[in-house]
């Protein structure tokens, strides 16, 4: 089940507040996603979809470093509901999740007046010749698990039209 939490401040607004509240009610959940904020330099938001919780602590490790603020959740159907309440500027999706697939999800969001301009990497294991239906599906990148760090930050800062702080 996902969890929400904000540290380091609260939401920019309360629509954060609602549309958590809105989303657990239709969900029948008792917490939506969790929100990790780190104080200084939030200009970006990145909305993290992975079942894996030692896949999303390296994510959560290396959007951190980098200053961003993070909403994560585990299950698909939040991510979806996520993504269209709280306006990410990126989106992490796992491809393999255990209550949708994570391209029924890239397809939903990429058809969504809403969120179809929200960049939206697409991170599996899945053989290579999946990133054919990967990217037909309407994701902006594509990492095959392992991901290196690496290459994992230059995808985020290129898909939010960023220059390299250095590292």
């Amino acid at each position: 089940m996902a969890t929400r939490q904000r540290a380091g401040g609260r939401p920019r607004d309360g629509s954060a507040a609602r549309s958590e509240e809105d989303a657990r009610r239709s969900r029948g959940q008792g917490t939506v996603g969790k929100t990790i904020r780190q104080p200084a330099n939030l200009s970006k938001r990145v909305l993290i979809v992975e079942d894996h919780s030692l896949n999303m602590k390296l994510f959560r490790v290396l959007l951190y470093s980098r200053g961003y603020e993070m909403i994560e959740t585990k299950d698909g159907h939040a991510g979806l509901d996520l993504a269209r309440a709280d306006d990410p500027d990126l989106i992490i999706m796992d491809i393999q999740l255990p209550d949708i697939s994570g391209l029924e999800i890239i397809r939903a969001l990429k058809g969504d007046d809403r969120t179809r301009d929200i960049p939206i990497v697409a991170i599996t294991a899945a053989m290579p010749e999946e990133e054919t239906n990967i990217r037909a599906a309407g994701a902006d990148a594509f990492l095959r698990k392992p991901i290196s760090g690496a290459e994992f930050l230059a995808i985020v800062r290129s898909l939010l039209h960023e220059d390299d702080p250095g590292g």
